[in-house]
């Protein structure tokens, strides 16, 4: 996936998926956003996830499989919508349509890699932070450790997390796939149920359906 330059104009659309509504925007270069949909947030024009039905997965609530629609995402992950909404226009683009077609083919258990150009921003430490969340494999995990050391910071765990937390493309970049040195399900601002949904979703279409969770001691 490439990361290209930000362009200063942003279009917005949403999509329904199993772990609920998503927002997904990008730059006119590439997915900028990907974030949780907070119904009284939205605005303006249609809120169907944009091309042909296939592009489009059934709701959440029709899910029986998905976590508990009563777990909402942190207050934080409903800032990221709003930040995007007050400068973004809701338009459908070629690129919003393929992008949500991908992810309808993620939940399905038909991708396992996105291939989609990325334009996102942030401070050196938080570039290489979502730069090697990047590298982790469908169907594994790391621990926060495991990206520190990766990033050539060994000590700066904590930071990986608050790095994590402020990823500007969730699922697209896998912070789903950072978990505690004892293996443990910790930090997520989607929420922990549909931190372990997707976890739970890569692992039922691993081959073999074994996924691998690697844990440092």
């Amino acid at each position: 996936m490439l990361m290209r330059p930000y362009s200063g104009t942003k279009y917005y659309c949403y999509l329904d998926t199993p772990i609920g509504r998503l927002g997904l925007a990008e730059d006119g270069t590439g997915i900028s956003d990907l974030f949780f949909a907070r119904a009284d947030a939205m605005r303006g024009g249609s809120t169907d996830a944009p091309g042909a039905p296939d592009a489009t997965l059934a709701s959440s609530r029709a899910n029986a499989d998905a976590p508990d629609a009563q777990t909402a995402p942190d207050k934080r992950a409903h800032r990221k919508e709003q930040n995007v909404l007050d400068y973004a226009q809701m338009q459908e683009t070629p690129l919003l349509r393929e992008a949500a077609k991908q992810i309808g083919e993620y939940f399905s258990g038909t991708r396992k890699a996105f291939d989609l150009p990325l334009s996102y921003h942030g401070t050196p430490f938080q570039m290489a932070d979502w730069g090697a969340l990047l590298t982790i494999p469908y169907g594994e995990t790391r621990s926060y450790r495991d990206i520190a050391e990766q990033i050539g910071n060994p000590k700066a765990y904590r930071a990986v997390g608050m790095a994590n937390n402020r990823n500007p493309i969730g699922i697209i970049i896998p912070c789903h796939r950072v978990i505690g040195h004892d293996g443990g399900m910790v930090g997520y601002g989607g929420g922990l149920p549909i931190k372990t949904y997707l976890l739970e979703l890569e692992r039922n279409h691993t081959q073999g359906g074994q996924a691998i969770f690697l844990r440092t001691n």
